[in-house]
């Protein structure tokens, strides 16, 4: 009898355990929106993979990732896009805008205006979220960026130096480097190096650009042994500088630890997400991780 008594016990609460699923409601649905310039990125692995284990864990809510590529610089294209996604389906719950400064700012105000989330990736000078109630930046604070780099250069001890940039935004990044050297700030050619007596070089570009300027800083005899540079890139770790074949010396600058034990475990996330997903042609190597996809990853996990 005793043995009756408690299957009849399991099989009401068996009954009970199926009433209370079926009768609970679907999960809400938010659609997050995602901006890259190319197909298969680093970023986008970071985000998709973030949004996917937001999913896994949450019963009540369900995270859909809205990946889309776009065209760099193109403003109008972005936004309407932007525009289009607001408007069909549950329309959007946030939104990571792109790594270009003028098509960031475009979505940022729009979101800002239909008071949707917007999280940015990347730096811009010109953005300040301190008063903001619906943005976020993920890069590295500002303020304690230029610290750093200006505590390095005075570690450096360089007396003076020549500082090669890209544009005159940038100068605002190097403004600690500034307070403590004197230095020649003029937008110069190689050439134009070459013909000073300064050994001590800060290069402040892309990423992208490293390997061509210092290529031809090598052709122009400016990688000799008693050349010194600095490259203010958070991402110059990830560059191949052996291909330069050079003996000068080259000080770069990494905020992240590839070998720390959360980072591996994040990592292998990410390539299990990836190989899950088809998702091919994307350095997945733990010394190539660029920064912005790190912070995404690291900050939305």
């Amino acid at each position: 009898m005793k043995i009756v008594y408690q299957n009849v016990i399991w099989i009401v609460l068996f009954a009970a355990y199926n009433y209370i699923s079926l009768a609970q409601d679907p999960p809400i649905e938010f659609d997050i929106a995602a901006f890259f310039h190319e197909e298969n990125s680093q970023t986008r692995v970071a985000f998709e993979t973030a949004i996917s284990k937001m999913s896994i864990m949450q019963k009540t809510f369900s995270f859909n990732a809205r990946s889309h590529v776009i065209p760099e610089g193109d403003t109008f294209a972005s936004n309407n896009m932007l525009c289009n996604l607001m408007a069909s389906g549950n329309g959007l719950s946030g939104v990571i805008c792109p790594g270009g400064p003028k098509v960031a700012a475009i979505m940022e105000s729009t979101c800002r205006n239909l008071e949707i989330p917007a999280v940015n990736i990347n730096w811009r000078p010109s953005a300040s979220y301190m008063n903001e109630s619906v943005a976020i930046n993920f890069y590295p604070y500002p303020k304690l960026l230029f610290q750093g780099l200006g505590v390095i250069a005075k570690n450096l001890q360089w007396r003076s130096i020549v500082i090669f940039y890209e544009n005159t935004e940038n100068l605002i990044a190097l403004q600690d480097v500034l307070k403590i050297q004197d230095y020649d700030g003029t937008k110069s050619a190689l050439k134009q190096i070459q013909n000073k007596t300064e050994y001590r070089i800060i290069v402040d570009c892309k990423t992208e650009h490293i390997i061509d300027i210092l290529s031809q800083a090598k052709e122009l005899k400016l990688l000799e042994p008693h050349f010194s540079y600095f490259l203010t890139s958070l991402d110059a770790h990830t560059v191949d500088l052996s291909v330069l074949d050079t003996t000068a010396n080259i000080t770069t600058v990494r905020i992240i630890n590839p070998e720390s034990e959360h980072f591996q475990y994040v990592l292998s996330r990410w390539k299990q997400y990836a190989d899950g997903h088809g998702i091919t042609n994307v350095d997945l190597d733990q010394y190539s991780i660029k920064v912005v996809a790190r912070k995404l990853l690291l900050e939305l996990v």
